[in-house]
């Protein structure tokens, strides 16, 4: 803390005596004024010393102890019980131990005799001032850090939600929990049709439901959050009192749907969630109400809805977890698929099909969810890379959307995977070995080559060789190797140039590599 922002302390400096308590003040301002900003103020008995302190605060009294009407020490006892900060340090002629204990027991920092000289005041008054500038700069940096926090906190509340909601974290730890003190609510929105999935749209349509809510609860709401995924919408709704919300959020967002679908022309089905739940059952409860939202979907609803309660399908909280972590496969497989890494998403497939396996669809409603997407991301894959006779064979296994069809596709899926796969990593290989042919007097390393490609160093290297059946440098060495030998049978040209058009650092280094491999030098090789 520089002096520029330091704040001015106060001392109050009080002795019956005026010429004591003057010159003192005195010495500990010429000391301390002006390098330690404070201020010093003098009084000559206690009720003086009380009406400056209520008047303006002090941080260190140095007081005498005998003083006529009320001692120092019973001045020291009041100004505590107002200022529990303050510093005291008495001042006294008499070596008296039951002063010493009194002032003691009142906490004082110093018991100072007068006979101990300006001295020890100076010494102790200077400690006094060390210590609460210490303080104040700790409480700085504790302020600061509390700032940071009050900052950082919605940021953290709201990817802490999303982990709940998505059962992506296992339990919370106190601060956590204080985060999310208070009635939660949710409202899911499904959005149909492509033009609905623009990421303008849907912040649009997010921020006017929590726009609206805000507008209308007022003060009641503490927080709200909102989530954007692939075609749905999530809000979360805290309510610091108790009372049921659903119905008031049911009307908002009946209110807010017609508003958006009129100004955005975009169509929107709305679940609301009929109890409050808290941070702990987050999961839960999304879970629930996105198996009714896409429950009133296929049946063809529109509008908005409250999820009562008993009407979802996934109550037994194994399950919840189960279907959580499958959705979360669901949307990976999404990620990967629509990215082209189909081999990467094999693994989330096996998951849900095997889900497939021992579900059906007819009665379990994620099923046939988790059926509809997986179809859905697929046929998008194949119909962009134009694979659509791998779903004629498919479907020689089963009904489009069972699990035996979609095992079957994803083995047809994997195998055009790896050719596909394999055809692009041919390729690279053949591509370091025609620039290793054309630069072959140049710097063909490894490190030049992955900086050519733009694949990392140990990656070229182990396609190069499972491909080439090679390492890259002896790919080289065994090209420039036979490129001399020609030169040497072809050419008149003496042997250090010879040595140069083949890359090799030096002529001495290129006789000695010459002879090691054929068992000559390079003139004898040309001799023969």
């Amino acid at each position: 803390m520089s002096d520029r922002t330091e704040r001015k302390l106060q001392i109050i400096v009080v002795d019956d005596e005026p010429i004591v308590a003057d010159d003192l003040s005195d010495i500990i301002y010429d000391t301390f004024g002006k390098e330690r900003n404070l201020e010093v103020r003098t009084a000559y008995n206690a009720k003086t010393v009380l009406k400056m302190a209520e008047e303006r605060s002090c941080d260190i009294l140095v007081s005498d102890i005998q003083m006529p009407g009320m001692s120092g020490l019973e001045m020291g006892a009041r100004l505590r019980e107002r200022f529990p900060d303050i510093r005291v340090l008495y001042l006294t002629g008499f070596d008296d131990f039951s002063f010493a204990y009194e002032a003691f027991r009142q906490n004082a920092v110093k018991y100072i005799l007068k006979t101990e000289g300006d001295g020890a005041v100076l010494e102790a008054v200077g400690k006094e001032i060390d210590r609460i500038r210490e303080k104040e700069k700790i409480m700085e940096r504790i302020r600061d850090a509390e700032g940071r926090y009050t900052q950082m906190l919605p940021a953290y509340r709201k990817q802490l939600v999303m982990q709940l909601m998505l059962n992506q974290k296992d339990g919370l730890d106190e601060l956590e929990e204080g985060m999310l003190v208070g009635n939660l609510y949710l409202v899911f929105a499904q959005l149909q049709g492509t033009n609905n999935r623009h990421v303008k749209t849907k912040m649009i349509a997010a921020s006017a439901v929590s726009e609206i809510a805000v507008g209308a609860f007022g003060g009641d709401l503490n927080w709200t959050e909102y989530y954007l995924f692939e075609d749905s919408l999530i809000w979360v709704f805290c309510f610091d009192t108790e009372g049921s919300r659903s119905q008031t959020l049911f009307n908002l967002v009946r209110k807010a749907q017609r508003q958006l679908e009129e100004q955005l022309k975009i169509t929107m089905f709305f679940v609301v969630s009929e109890e409050s739940v808290n941070g702990s059952r987050l999961n839960e409860k999304y879970t629930e109400i996105r198996t009714m939202l896409t429950n009133e979907i296929l049946q063809g609803s529109s509008g908005v809805a409250i999820r009562h309660h008993g009407e979802a399908a996934v109550s037994d909280p194994d399950n919840v977890k189960r279907i959580s972590a499958l959705r979360g496969s669901l949307e990976n497989i999404q990620l990967l698929i629509r990215n082209g890494s189909v081999l990467e998403a094999m693994n989330d497939m096996d998951r849900v099909i095997a889900y497939l396996d021992t579900h059906s669809q007819a009665q379990d409603l994620f099923a046939l969810e988790a059926a509809q997407s997986l179809n859905a991301a697929v046929l998008s894959y194949i119909n962009r890379n134009g694979m659509i006779p791998l779903v004629v064979q498919a479907e020689k296994a089963g009904p489009m959307g069972s699990g035996a069809y979609f095992r079957k596709l994803r083995e047809l899926l994997y195998q055009e995977s790896e050719k596909r796969v394999g055809s692009a990593l041919r390729s690279v290989a053949e591509f370091v070995a025609q620039y290793i042919n054309r630069h072959i007097s140049e710097d063909v390393s490894t490190s030049v080559l992955a900086e050519v490609t733009g694949y990392s160093y140990g990656y070229l290297s182990r396609i190069f060789r499972k491909e080439m059946g090679v390492s890259i440098h002896d790919y080289a060495s065994q090209t420039r190797l036979n490129l001399a030998k020609e030169m040497l049978s072809n050419t008149n040209l003496k042997i250090y140039e010879i040595a140069a058009n083949c890359g090799y650092e030096n002529t001495a280094y290129f006789i000695k590599t010459f002879k090691k491999s054929t068992g000559m030098t390079p003139q004898d090789y040309r001799r023969k």
